[in-house]
């Protein structure tokens, strides 16, 4: 019987010219538990011709301490692709609402009301995984201090418009000319002008 891979949508077969290498699956109870989950074949239970081929570990060959992260297989070309599959589509989630959010401010991914961060346990390790969903959005300083100075500038440019020196301050008016000019009339003013 020829040696095949048992690792979904892997086609590797034993060939002596390939340099790839197959391991049966391990007796010790743990590891071989181990190697099981990490195949993720539902219901799927390897025999004595059940081999792994060692393009499914980092460094080619299985590690014996539980610590190593050859311990277990590891690489499945399947899982990669799925795996950019949905981080393509988070990142242009993600993409979205930074957008969304950008001119509103910062913001910071916070538990909706109703729905508290789920917990995903995974079963035989330590690792919880949170998930944070919503997004709220508290104004960027920077932009309300712009906004401020805006306005403070548009009230300044206002009232220099209406304390700026002009002709219009004078015409028709002979007093007004007095005090500005020392002319006697605002015609007097006009004939010197010309």
């Amino acid at each position: 019987m020829v040696k095949t891979c048992s690792v979904y949508k892997c086609a590797n077969q034993f060939d002596r010219s390939k340099k790839i290498s197959f391991f049966r699956f391990p007796k010790d109870k743990r590891k071989r538990k181990t190697w099981i989950k990490a195949l993720n074949r539902d219901g799927w239970v390897p025999n004595e011709s059940s081999w792994i081929c060692s393009e499914h570990f980092i460094d080619g060959w299985h590690g014996y301490d539980p610590a190593d992260e050859n311990y277990a297989p590891t690489i499945f070309k399947y899982k990669e692709s799925q795996y950019l599959k949905t981080n393509q589509i988070q990142l242009e989630e993600v993409k979205k609402k930074v957008s969304l959010a950008m001119h509103r401010g910062y913001c910071k991914p916070v538990p909706e009301p109703e729905a508290e961060a789920e917990i995903q346990e995974e079963d035989d390790t330590d690792v919880n995984v949170l998930v944070d969903t919503g997004v709220q959005c508290d104004e960027d300083p920077l932009l309300l201090e712009n906004r401020r100075l805006q306005e403070e500038v548009r009230l300044l440019k206002e009232e220099v418009r209406q304390l700026k020196w002009g002709v219009g301050k004078i015409k028709d008016n002979d007093t007004q000319t007095r005090f500005y000019t020392g002319l006697p009339t605002f015609g007097v003013f006009l004939w010197l002008y010309k």
